[in-house]
């Protein structure tokens, strides 16, 4: 049978188990607002949904009966044994959130990131409404997309805020300049400008980046790389920047040089934004470390430092505005996984314990087709 339309109501979609003769939820349905729609069961369990959830939830006659993650596409419950709502990462999710409240005969709306398989994450905002029917408890769920907006929002944010930032330290360093009395003052304060203008090209290249990738605007150009010459080459760059005063960043001894063929901008932008983020959790004198190592796949790159993230955090560290900075920052670490997966082809993760600190890790195939 088909998904129900906004106008015809007798051709509801059900599992016919959980709604026979309940009439008047088909009416309720059928007159929900054009967005999507779902009516889950007391279990969490997909009963049924409106046209606008079929259109955007896709293969939905494969989806009566599953969990809201599952529903979602939520990356964690598609590939994790555990079931949705029980892992560490559901604690954390508005989604689960919403809907475990409403269990309780509540109307809940939360907003939620739902980090997808393909590195999408989807930015949500779920109403969830308790019903009673034939003695049984229902919700239906009502999904808002907030993606677009919140992209915009979160891109424009994080440009303006970084942008300002070096520009308030290139103009301070101006006006010290011109009071200096000492060469030795000067060279000081023309090395900060000097470090300043690098950090604000990089910011102002990464932006760029991460808002074409984030709008499906990036292609890639395979070439052959050496994994020690691109390491060496970031190490230039961030040891010459605001980032790395009075810190370190060493290659690891261990590592070795391998040849692959990838996106050496691409590749650049991802180990870049894992150096920026791992100098920021040091403090001064701290030193990061980084390696490329070969993998049964390919080859593996591994960012070291000392910090540990906690472990709310850690559950939600890929996600679009999740960070160890504050609101409205991770946009570093989300395009580490959008790039990686979606346009190098690779994969990303990271492990953080107190006693042995925090390690990123990314891992590209040979050649990128």
């Amino acid at each position: 049978m088909k998904p129900i339309t906004d106008i015809y109501p007798e051709n509801l979609k059900t599992d016919t188990d959980d709604l026979s003769g309940c009439e008047h939820a088909v009416k309720f349905i059928a007159n929900a607002v054009p967005e999507p729609v779902i009516m889950l069961n007391h279990e969490r369990r997909l009963v049924t949904f409106n046209s606008a959830a079929a259109f955007v939830l896709g293969q939905t006659d494969e989806l009566i009966g599953r969990l809201p993650g599952e529903i979602l596409g939520c990356s964690h419950a598609v590939s994790s044994h555990d079931q949705c709502g029980t892992m560490e990462f559901c604690k954390h999710c508005g989604a689960n959130r919403a809907i475990a409240e409403s269990l309780k005969e509540v109307k809940s709306a939360r907003e939620c990131s739902i980090l997808k398989k393909d590195g999408d994450v989807m930015e949500l905002r779920v109403t969830s409404t308790p019903m009673k029917m034939n003695g049984l408890l229902y919700l239906f769920v009502y999904i808002k997309d907030l993606s677009d907006s919140k992209r915009k929002a979160i891109l424009e944010r994080l440009f303006f805020h970084d942008i300002m930032n070096m520009l308030s330290g290139i103009s301070a360093a101006s006006d010290i300049l011109e009071s200096a009395e000492s060469v030795e003052e000067i060279k000081e304060l023309a090395d900060i400008m000097r470090m300043t203008s690098v950090s604000l090209t990089d910011e102002i290249r990464s932006h760029k980046l991460i808002f074409e990738a984030e709008n499906g605007e990036l292609s890639t150009r395979p070439e052959e790389v050496s994994s020690a010459e691109i390491i060496n080459e970031l190490k230039a760059l961030y040891s010459a920047g605001t980032v790395c005063i009075g810190k370190n960043i060493a290659a690891d001894p261990a590592g070795e040089d391998i040849r692959f063929i990838t996106d050496k901008t691409i590749l650049k932008r991802v180990l870049g934004n894992l150096l920026k983020n791992a100098l920021e959790a040091v403090e001064s004198g701290g030193t990061v470390k980084i390696g490329s190592y070969p993998a049964e796949d390919g080859v593996e790159f591994r960012v070291y430092n000392k910090g540990f993230i906690h472990r709310d955090i850690q559950a939600r560290l890929f996600h679009r505005n999740v960070s160890t900075k504050g609101a409205g920052r991770g946009l570093g670490t989300h395009s580490v996984k959008l790039l990686s997966e979606k346009y190098l082809k690779g994969r990303a993760g990271f492990s953080s314990s107190e006693t042995l600190g925090t390690v990123f890790r990314v891992v590209y195939p040979y050649e990128i087709k």
